[in-house]
């Protein structure tokens, strides 16, 4: 594990955010890990959600409940990672993800946003949204509040801008209706 992986993990599901480990390693190893990081133990393989078939993989409510509830995934591939993503956003989750290698392209263009870590490779920068240059992951911590103080403000400004916009209205509604009795 990274040195702040479990404080990073552990500070976005404070936030609310729903954390899933998704990796190639076997299933002792992730549950080995997921409880390092507090994630849950229920660490499904790859194979047992999406079958063995990767060319004709149709997406069942049986799936996407595995999915959801699941703490993670084991001994995956790039085309698991990807489903991953496209279920949970099916079910109207809105999906982050995270990613260092070409394996991971796919899922990172898929992903809401598509996160390259520090030194990832050329195909997962490209396909990422957002690139870290800062090693660990920390730095989603920090991007997360940051993003929410950028929402904050534009809910602020929308909300005085409709607030002007109804005064405007008030005000030509009331100088019409004076002026309409006054010139007659």
């Amino acid at each position: 594990l990274r040195i702040d992986s479990k404080s990073t993990v552990q500070a976005l599901k404070a936030e609310g955010i729903d954390v899933k480990m998704i990796t190639g390693d076997s299933q002792n190893i992730a549950k080995e890990v997921a409880n390092q990081l507090e994630i849950g133990d229920n660490i499904l393989l790859a194979t047992d959600v999406f079958g063995t078939d990767d060319k004709n993989m149709a997406i069942t409510s049986k799936m996407q409940k595995q999915v959801e509830e699941a703490s993670g995934f084991a001994e995956v591939f790039p085309q698991h990672k990807y489903e991953i993503v496209k279920v949970l956003q099916s079910k109207g989750h809105i999906c982050a993800m995270t990613g260092d290698g070409v394996n991971d392209s796919p899922a990172l263009k898929q992903a809401d946003c598509g996160i390259a870590v520090s030194g990832a490779t050329d195909a997962a920068r490209a396909a990422a949204a957002l690139i870290l240059t800062n090693p660990g992951l920390s730095v989603i911590e920090n991007a997360v509040n940051e993003a929410k103080k950028i929402f904050s403000r534009m809910m602020s400004y929308i909300y005085y801008r409709i607030a002007m916009t109804i005064n405007i209205m008030i005000f030509s509604v009331i100088v019409t209706l004076i002026g309409k009795y006054l010139i007659h």
